[in-house]
């Protein structure tokens, strides 16, 4: 319903901009038509695009046997969100909405998250932080000869930060095919995330503007899969190290 309406006001604002729909006075259309498209435009980033998901987020729930909270519940400016126990584990899957710009200027630049935590039994307080490589992060590895983990799917995509111990990430990927797994999680040029720490695996994902929210139940279940298998992964080396 909300596309209708997107797509709607912006078909009218083009033929208003247009003239092809005729209104009194020679720039009426021309700023009507404008003033519609920025609306929009706004309506559409700030506020229409960031809650496409919640319909979807709520089936994803049922067909899972999770919990789905509607946004402002329990209390107001509370995200939609996913919680309960998959299979063993905890999960929980949100939104974070990071304000971009000059303070006290309206900015239609917010940042939106998709954040998706992991329970882990990490008994030895292991820890890593890796991100996705964009292409100047990988002509600036390669020239300070970074050599990556050597498994070639995951160092296609992603750089470590740090990590405790330093072979840990390896160790990872020697098991199910995890970076194959790891490098599938990656949506296009997003900006991607993924760290251990304490006792929670997280996976956090930078939303386009227009596109919302990542609303694709295939796509969804599959990360919530291969988050658990990685976190099964992550509790074998820290009992069979």
């Amino acid at each position: 319903m909300e596309k209708r309406i997107f797509w709607g006001l912006l078909i009218l604002s083009f033929l208003m901009f247009c003239g092809i729909i005729p209104l009194p006075g020679e720039l009426t259309g021309l700023f009507v038509g404008l003033f519609l498209f920025v609306i929009t435009l706004i309506s559409w980033v700030t506020v229409i695009g960031p809650r496409l998901h919640e319909r979807n987020w709520h089936t994803l729930a049922e067909k899972l046997g999770l919990t789905y909270h509607p946004r402002n519940s329990p209390e107001k400016g509370t995200p939609a969100t996913v919680t309960g126990l998959y299979l063993n584990r905890q999960i929980k899957l949100t939104t974070l909405e990071t304000p971009q710009g000059v303070r006290n200027v309206v900015d239609v630049r917010n940042v939106f998250e998709l954040i998706l935590t992991i329970e882990v039994k990490n008994l030895n307080h292991n820890s890593f932080t890796c991100h996705k490589l964009g292409k100047i992060d990988m002509r600036v590895n390669r020239t300070l000869g970074h050599t990556g983990t050597n498994d070639t799917e995951f160092d296609r995509f992603f750089v470590v930060d740090q990590a405790n111990p330093k072979d840990l990430v390896t160790q990872l990927l020697k098991q199910r095919n995890l970076g194959q797994t790891i490098s599938r999680m990656v949506k296009g040029s997003r900006e991607t995330n993924i760290a251990l720490q304490d006792k929670s695996l997280s996976f956090r994902e930078e939303c386009s503007y227009f596109g919302g929210i990542e609303a694709d139940l295939e796509r969804l279940t599959f990360l919530i899969e291969a988050m658990y298998d990685l976190a099964e992964a992550i509790d074998d080396i820290s009992i069979n190290p």
